[in-house]
């Protein structure tokens, strides 16, 4: 997935919460949206992370992750 897939998803869980009746299960539903976000913003640092593998004993050589 990625981060605009998790805030859809956030999204999901904010609108049947402005409905909610029982103020426990907005808190539920709030929390689980604070969680989609959190996953969002780390698939946004996952995706502009630069890996890069080197094999033991390759001292100067770094290659990209493939």
């Amino acid at each position: 997935m990625d981060a605009d897939e998790y805030r859809r998803i956030a999204a999901d869980c904010i609108s049947p919460a402005k409905e909610a009746k029982s103020a426990e299960f907005r808190l539920k539903l709030i929390d689980m949206a604070q969680t989609w976000l959190k996953l969002a913003d780390q698939a946004e640092r996952n995706s502009q992370a630069d890996l890069v593998y080197a094999r033991p004993g390759d001292k100067d050589e770094q290659r990209p992750m493939q």
